[in-house]
């Protein structure tokens, strides 16, 4: 199984990933710095990682996806939109997105640490996935503050 990891980061959830199911995980991250560390931390031949420029020419060469993660990522995303659909397209026909993100985004500004341009990410992935099932976070595992704030999606891809 391919799993996509997007905004993976140091791999930490590609790492765990890989532990608990030995799939192969394709991480993808916008920092140079991030997709350098990623190797070392997740220490497994099933992983490796590429921008997200890298992945847009996987994906138009044909490579598909069993599945994806995306976790606190796409409420940062400059165009959560194109991120979407270029996972959208990665992914087999009938292959699973699960995303964690905020509610609202929280995307960096000049004028203040953090601000909410106002697109909805979950209107954004039911625009081009099938969302099979949504939720909140358990405030008992999360916090209340965050629980609040939060949702989780699973997604599948169309036809």
């Amino acid at each position: 199984m391919l799993v996509v990891d997007l905004g993976c980061g140091i791999g930490r959830l590609s790492k765990a990933l890989i532990e608990r199911s030995g799939c192969l995980v394709l991480g993808i991250d916008l920092s140079q710095d991030m997709r350098g560390f990623a190797p070392a931390y997740v220490g497994s031949p099933n992983f490796s990682v590429v921008s997200p420029e890298v992945f847009a020419r996987m994906v138009d060469g044909g490579l598909r996806a069993d599945a994806a993660i995306s976790v606190w990522v796409l409420q940062h995303c400059l165009d959560p939109a194109a991120d979407i659909d270029r996972l959208a397209r990665g992914l087999a026909p009938g292959g699973r997105l699960l995303a964690v993100n905020n509610v609202n985004r929280a995307v960096p500004t000049v004028e203040k640490r953090w601000g909410d341009d106002g697109i909805d990410v979950r209107t954004a992935l039911a625009a081009r996935l099938d969302p099979c099932q949504e939720g909140g976070l358990d405030p008992a595992g999360v916090g209340q503050l965050l629980s609040i704030g939060a949702f989780w999606g699973l997604y599948a891809a169309r036809a």
